[in-house]
């Protein structure tokens, strides 16, 4: 095998391409393959296991001198290629070493003093191929708005979560719509964007349950092979197209979708999905005309001033409080009960609400968007999510902490919000509650069983309220 081929030009496709490799994969996935021939050019090809299996395959323009095919180490070509001072450079095999190892000579070709370097690699025979992108039935979703639609959701995971739904980002679609779904289990990030269907490509399945009720599942790609995507899109040297085709793979009869395919330009993305689903996510979303409508604010502007008061929290219980009253928002920053600073902004809304959260939670989708993008602020009256809306369709719905919700500019909303306490006490008692419900019993059938009892049995009753964690059940994505 021999290529001739320009150090920079190759070193943007290389570097993507070694991005897949995974420090705790066997030894021979710490290289990547180099498929040359005339036709093609060089195709790399880089695979990881862990910890769902993702492979890229990427085409580049080389001039083939001699095809075939060799393991080139990730690392140490990549500084090869890095400290390059020639223009154009020849890689070449040498010779064959012991135990099937291969020597590989880098050499420059113009200088007067040329680059010489040497590798020993192992043979190419038992790595792992990329296929082609053959698929008939996909869909094709535009550069820009999927590389949008992937920042706006895939900050929210969280890879060591217990719910596999929580590790990655769902994709659904509908004809000529795709929503691009992350969630955490306290916050929900959806953006809306265009498909174009060929052959009635559906990333879904349909399962039925014991009823006999059809239900509709939608996978969940990992977040990894979703960065993967994004930085491989930025690269214009080897993207020459403007649409990503995307397509949902099962294996056999199974009607579970278990992989997917990324094609766009020279670039193929094959990866596992994550095990698990995400169903009735829509039932979280809150309706706007349930909400009070609490302004719009450009995100950079808002970040700033969260910022602002937030810099010196420490990690113990911090929040950060919304006040309304009248035109004016007061954003208060503190630790538990302790407040730190205060800022005041106008603001175009009417009423009196308080509310707190998470300063994470708000600084997080904040930075995620673009600093001039206006966006939509609609409160609850009760123990229900906030929500940020934008113009292009895009929606993050966001948990408050416990117990933090005021309104009034509804008189009802305080009967409510105690209705909605009372329901989710009853719903979802906690431990403690638990064990003053089974003292009361135990008393009250001492008192029936002993003359002596006179006493009446303590109330079994508790002002209590459900912890944080407890509530957080009411918000989750399982059916």
């Amino acid at each position: 095998m021999k290529i001739h081929f320009d150090p920079k030009d190759f070193l943007k496709a290389f570097k993507i391409a070694a991005s897949v490799v995974n420090p705790k994969d066997k030894p021979i996935l710490q290289n990547v393959k180099v498929v040359v021939d005339k036709k093609q050019g060089a195709v790399l090809h880089a695979v990881s296991l862990t910890p769902e299996m993702t492979g890229i395959r990427i085409r580049v323009d080389v001039d083939v001198a001699e095809s075939g095919s060799v393991l080139l180490p990730a690392k140490q070509f990549i500084d090869i290629l890095k400290n390059a001072q020639d223009e154009r450079l020849v890689l070449q095999h040498s010779k064959e070493v012991l135990h099937q190892a291969v020597r590989l000579e880098i050499d420059g070709e113009y200088s007067e003093c040329p680059e010489h370097y040497e590798l020993d690699t192992e043979s190419p025979d038992e790595f792992p191929d990329i296929a082609e992108f053959t698929a008939e039935s996909f869909v094709e979703i535009d550069n820009d708005r999927l590389i949008e639609a992937i920042k706006h959701t895939v900050f929210i995971n969280d890879t060591k979560a217990n719910i596999s739904a929580h590790t990655g980002v769902c994709l659904e679609n509908d004809g000529d719509y795709c929503a691009v779904i992350a969630t955490d289990g306290r916050r929900l990030a959806w953006q809306d964007t265009y498909a174009y269907c060929t052959n009635n490509h559906f990333f879904g399945w349909q399962t039925v349950n014991s009823e006999n009720e059809k239900k509709w599942r939608y996978p969940i790609v990992p977040v990894k092979t979703l960065k993967l995507l994004t930085k491989a899109l930025k690269e214009e040297s080897i993207i020459n197209s403007n649409y990503v085709k995307t397509a949902f793979g099962t294996h056999g009869d199974v009607p579970e979708k278990t992989h997917v395919t990324f094609h766009c330009g020279d670039v193929t993305i094959h990866s596992q999905l994550v095990a698990g689903y995400l169903s009735r996510w829509r039932d979280i979303v809150p309706k706007e005309s349930r909400m009070h409508d609490a302004g719009q604010y450009k995100a950079g502007e808002l970040l700033a001033l969260i910022k602002s008061v937030t810099n010196s929290l420490g990690n113990y219980e911090p929040f950060i409080e919304f006040a309304f009253d009248g035109e004016v928002l007061t954003l208060t920053s503190g630790n538990g009960k302790e407040i730190k600073e205060t800022t005041t902004t106008p603001v175009s809304t009417a009423g009196q609400m308080k509310i707190r959260f998470n300063p994470k939670y708000i600084t997080d989708v904040l930075k995620a968007l673009d600093k001039p993008t206006e966006l939509s602020l609609y409160l609850p009256d009760t123990y229900d999510p906030a929500m940020f809306r934008n113009s292009d369709g895009y929606t993050y719905v966001v948990m408050p902490l416990a117990d933090s919700v005021e309104a009034d500019v509804i008189p009802e909303a305080a009967a409510e919000r105690k209705r909605r306490q009372e329901e989710i006490e009853r719903k979802y008692p906690t431990m403690e509650q638990e064990r003053r419900q089974r003292e009361s019993e135990s008393n009250a059938k001492g008192a029936t069983e002993s003359a002596t009892q006179t006493e009446p049995a303590p109330d079994a009753t508790t002002d209590d309220t459900p912890s944080d964690t407890i509530r957080q059940q009411l918000f989750t994505f399982t059916e």
